[in-house]
């Protein structure tokens, strides 16, 4: 007699533990954040404060990803809010790999979040190829193709930009909290190694500050009196921040209103009460 359900195999309790216990983290695939320890094969020194951008030779895959092409972007932008221009190519987490990152950051920095979590690492004014591929998942720390320097960005889930160096600190940071989070297709790919995290992270020089509106727009006050003060430890102006809504602080200053602007007497520059001017946080 022929068999009209030919055998199947069945995945049971011990073969999931076997392949858990052989492959670690690996064995769930694209919905695990692993992170590579290194993004490209040369440490890079490129770094634009002013767009938040990375210049990369070699450019490897930050963490394992899907990889798509866009002629015109729309969901991602730039600094100032507008969609970045194409073509671009744009590697991103799995949903449920994006979910657990977050999940993992309230975890490692504290409960309501605090950080934004990057879910794309986008490559900018590529070549488009032609014809266009289709959509691959690459593994952490293969090479991604783009040959030459490219610059990358990083962004969340609605698209924001979020400085490359912080993400390369905090995923540096997780790895060295959670070490199965870190996967490196290429053996030459390492923390310490040639663009590797720790390089890229010490191009770190300060603190340097993105104002935006709940819009993701870059903060341009309408009136002097909506203007952010940059103050010092005791609540002295030390500058405004200027439209664009970038600036650089100092250890121990901070952002908000001064004291002399909650004690100015003109009422079109009084602070208190009901006429308060700004809303921050």
């Amino acid at each position: 007699m022929v068999d009209i359900i030919p055998p199947q195999t069945v995945l049971t309790a011990n073969d999931a533990a076997n392949e858990l216990r052989s492959e670690g983290l690996d064995a769930l695939g694209l919905t695990v954040p692993t992170l590579s320890p290194a993004w490209a094969t040369a440490t890079p020194s490129n770094y634009d404060e002013a767009t938040f951008t990375l210049a990369v030779t070699g450019v490897r895959a930050a963490f394992r990803g899907i990889l798509t092409f866009e002629e015109t972007p729309t969901r991602w932008s730039g600094v100032t809010g507008t969609p970045l221009t194409g073509p671009v190519a744009v590697l991103q987490f799995h949903p449920e790999a994006a979910r657990r990152l977050e999940a993992l950051t309230v975890a490692r920095y504290g409960n309501p979040a605090v950080r934004p979590v990057p879910v794309a690492m986008v490559i900018r004014d590529i070549t488009l190829p032609a014809p266009i591929p289709v959509p691959n998942w690459y593994l952490a720390g293969e090479s991604l193709g783009q040959g030459g320097s490219v610059d990358i960005s990083f962004h969340d889930r609605r698209g924001l930009m979020i400085d490359a160096i912080a993400v390369a600190a905090m995923f540096r940071d997780l790895i060295g909290w959670r070490p199965a989070l870190e996967m490196s297709q290429d053996a030459a790919a390492t923390l310490a190694g040639a663009g590797g995290l720790d390089g890229i992270a010490a191009l770190a020089t300060g603190i340097r500050c993105q104002v935006i509106d709940p819009h993701g727009w870059s903060y341009t006050p309408h009136r002097d009196l909506t203007r952010l003060k940059v103050l010092d430890g005791s609540n002295a102006e030390v500058s405004t921040v200027a439209d664009g809504g970038l600036v650089n602080l100092a250890a121990g200053q901070r952002l908000g209103r001064s004291t002399a602007d909650d004690q100015a007497e003109d009422s079109d520059e009084d602070a208190t009460g009901t006429n308060r001017p700004l809303h921050w946080g």
